[in-house]
């Protein structure tokens, strides 16, 4: 259907580019199924922003990863996020909604957890920089279609844009809400 509506070039392997996608950005990532997380080694090593970054930058982002996923730990055992994705597995506008308030929950508290505090300020800081992740992203992303790369970084972007005005609005119960 998207290379009948001009979004995806026509024979694109879907699977194929989702898979280049989290080749480029993934640092780790939370089995909702098994229950384990998974720090990949190396999990940067292709980004565009690998090389720029010294041993400082890239223990913060390693910290900041496990955060991110350490809170899709705590979604599943306190939401159970993972059920509720496998519900959604079929319906995919409630399946990227839900991914993107799982996403910008865990993006919130990984950089919370760096700064060491979340507060509207902090909030406000994130969604600020929000474009900068975005140009991060195109540039390790620019041989993919661009259907496959914005839906990925919906998640992100738009999912912590999201999640962050939940919390402007009520703290981190305000955040906890969307799940429910």
């Amino acid at each position: 259907v998207g290379a009948m509506i001009g979004l995806l070039p026509p024979g694109t392997d879907l699977d194929a580019a989702s898979m280049m996608v989290l080749r480029r950005q993934l640092g780790g990532f939370y089995d909702f199924r098994s229950k384990q997380l998974v720090v990949i080694k190396d999990g940067f090593a292709h980004s565009a922003l690998a090389g720029a970054m010294g041993a400082h930058e890239l223990r913060m982002e390693a910290l900041m990863v496990l955060a991110h996923e350490l809170t899709h730990a705590l979604q599943d055992q306190n939401f159970g996020l993972g059920a509720a994705l496998d519900r959604t597995e079929d319906e995919d506008d409630p399946a990227l909604a839900l991914r993107a308030v799982a996403e910008g929950d865990a993006t919130l508290a990984g950089i919370a957890y760096l700064v060491g505090r979340m507060n509207d300020r902090v909030a406000d800081v994130v969604v600020a920089h929000i474009p900068d992740m975005y140009k991060a992203f195109a540039a390790d992303t620019r041989d993919v279609p661009r259907a496959v790369a914005e839906t990925f970084l919906f998640q992100y972007t738009d999912g912590t844009r999201f999640v962050a005005r939940a919390y402007r609005g009520g703290g981190w119960a305000g955040v906890d809400a969307l799940y429910n």
